[in-house]
């Protein structure tokens, strides 16, 4: 389930376009998985920041905040949201997928109003 790439390489998509993808997924929270994994194209498609093979989601999380402070809180929230859909038994309700989303919503519009040179 790691290798969820939302967004293909060089492929600018619409907010709409990215947040249909989500609604693929068949229950909350895999949504909120896939969220994640879209933040993570989002980022690496203007900023060429990918998550490294030994790194944990906060050690990501903490280098992108680093490169465009103006992601931290919504990546934040995604990144709660995905560790405990994906790391814990706890049943992911809808509102905490549409925390998610909002969530991906606010890095969508942060990613697009941040200049490319803050990385």
């Amino acid at each position: 389930m790691d290798s969820l790439s939302g967004i293909p390489a060089n492929e600018k998509l619409s907010l709409g376009q990215i947040l249909s993808r989500i609604n693929l997924e068949k229950d909350y929270g895999a949504r909120v998985i896939r969220t994640y994994y879209l933040a993570q194209d989002l980022v690496k498609g203007r900023f060429g920041i990918s998550p490294e093979i030994n790194e944990t989601h906060r050690e990501y999380e903490n280098r992108v905040s680093k490169a465009a402070a103006g992601l931290t809180q919504p990546l934040h929230e995604i990144v709660d949201l995905f560790e405990l859909a994906r790391y814990t038994s706890t049943r992911i309700d809808e509102d905490q997928c549409r925390l998610a989303i909002t969530a991906l919503t606010k890095l969508f519009q942060e990613v697009e109003n941040t200049p490319k040179q803050a990385a």
